[in-house]
């Protein structure tokens, strides 16, 4: 199999770091290519790099998990008897990518490595591409793993054609509860539900990240009461064109490639087997600037009839602050990420403002 077809092989033991100073650089120059030096990245595929950076943000959200948290006291359990345990605002994002068939690339260019770095690091995170409601429960049920946080349901929901799940959400009366429960996955929230034939089911801190992929049929399905009911606001999407037209590579990876792949493989895999939280929060100054701009989007949904708009305005600041996170995080060296009890207040991030307090979950 050709360094191409195979992407993403097993890495080194050694740690690796990035020619590029974050994660997201990293992913986006050895997908797309580097323009500003084309010869060590010529890019593997002419996909549009807003999908790739999407997917770059994906990733990171998908394997941290539960380890990084915005701390949030209102998600807190005030009345745990745990007085190291601390809440927050989990970092797991939704997207949808939207482009026209075979000319964006979205399931070999985008979709496909993704699929390949779950595989390589931990294909059990791979929820089924289709299903029903009953058996989405059933399936998350089964996929709890114990951690030291306790029992935790992490989770990834991949396609690269989901149109089949807007177009049952609207026409399939059997279809009707999904919207409710992927809303409670989102949110972190417990479920539990009773069965005659299976007792009863229980999905304990879920944690589910989701990346989908259409051409812009799926939007005849994107309707007004969906939004306004909070499922389809909990998604960023994100449409785009390729600007460039690339042939068919065949060429092996240079070497400087070869280095982002092992580097990229390992990164995500330290996140993913890090054991230990880190609580993240802002610094002061990005603190008051990131509540100004919550407080002027919560006066306007108050004040003025926003209508269908309500609802996406409404979690704008969820994901500024997410994304605020995963730029900190991407920043990590791979060193770093496993011993994070890393930073406390005194080394603030100059960039996004978000400081990483070390913090036992």
């Amino acid at each position: 199999m050709s360094d191409i077809e195979n992407l993403f092989p097993p890495p080194e033991e050694t740690l690796v770091e990035s020619n590029y100073p974050d994660f997201i650089s990293s992913y986006i120059s050895l997908i797309s290519g580097d323009p500003n030096n084309p010869e060590k990245f010529k890019g593997i595929t002419d996909a549009p790099r807003d999908f790739i950076e999407a997917s770059a943000y994906f990733l990171i959200s998908t394997f941290v998990g539960r380890k990084f948290v915005y701390v949030n006291l209102p998600e807190t359990n005030i009345f745990s008897s745990e007085e190291e345990l601390f809440g927050g605002t989990l970092l797991n994002l939704w997207f949808l990518i939207i482009g026209k068939s075979r000319v964006s690339r979205k399931t070999k260019g985008v979709v496909k490595r993704i699929k390949d770095l779950i595989k390589e690091i931990n294909p059990d995170l791979q929820l089924s591409q289709a299903f029903t409601p009953e058996y989405l429960i059933k399936e998350m049920a089964s996929k709890s793993e114990r951690s030291k946080t306790g029992a935790v349901t992490h989770c990834a929901w991949v396609d690269d054609e989901c149109a089949w799940f807007f177009e049952s959400l609207q026409k399939k009366d059997y279809m009707a509860m999904s919207e409710e429960f992927l809303c409670k996955m989102y949110d972190g929230e417990d479920y539990a539900r009773g069965t005659i034939g299976r007792g009863k089911e229980y999905i304990s801190n879920p944690y589910l990240t989701v990346f989908l992929a259409s051409t812009d049929y799926v939007t005849k399905f994107l309707n007004e009461i969906s939004l306004q009911k909070g499922f389809l606001n909990r998604i960023i999407y994100v449409m785009s064109k390729r600007e460039r037209w690339l042939p068919r590579r065949t060429d092996k990876l240079t070497e400087d490639e070869k280095n982002e792949v092992r580097y990229i493989v390992t990164f995500l895999r330290n996140l993913h087997e890090k054991r230990e939280g880190t609580a993240m929060t802002f610094r002061h100054d990005a603190k008051v600037l990131y509540e100004d701009f919550e407080k002027r989007i919560e006066e306007r949904i108050e004040k003025e009839n926003l209508e269908i708009k309500e609802g996406y305005y409404a979690n704008l600041p969820d994901f500024v602050l997410k994304i605020a996170c995963l730029n900190r995080i991407a920043r990590l060296k791979v060193a770093e990420i496993k011993s994070c009890l890393l930073y406390t207040s005194d080394a603030a991030d100059e960039l996004d403002g978000v400081d990483l307090g070390g913090r036992r979950i």
